[in-house]
């Protein structure tokens, strides 16, 4: 699961493409995502960790 969390977070944050495509230097940089930018409803990208009791 952790391995596509990085598709599933792109996705959600409606950026079309696959990141795997993505150039890390040139395509993703810190700050472009606009400010008021809606983030698509989806499962949780992490299970939740259940505690032993």
């Amino acid at each position: 699961f952790i391995p596509d969390s990085a598709q599933k977070t792109w996705t959600q944050l409606g950026i079309e493409g696959n990141i795997e495509d993505q150039i890390l230097d040139k395509n993703i940089i810190w700050g472009q995502l606009k400010p008021g930018t809606k983030v698509k409803e989806g499962p949780p990208l992490f299970p939740r960790i259940q505690e032993s009791v």
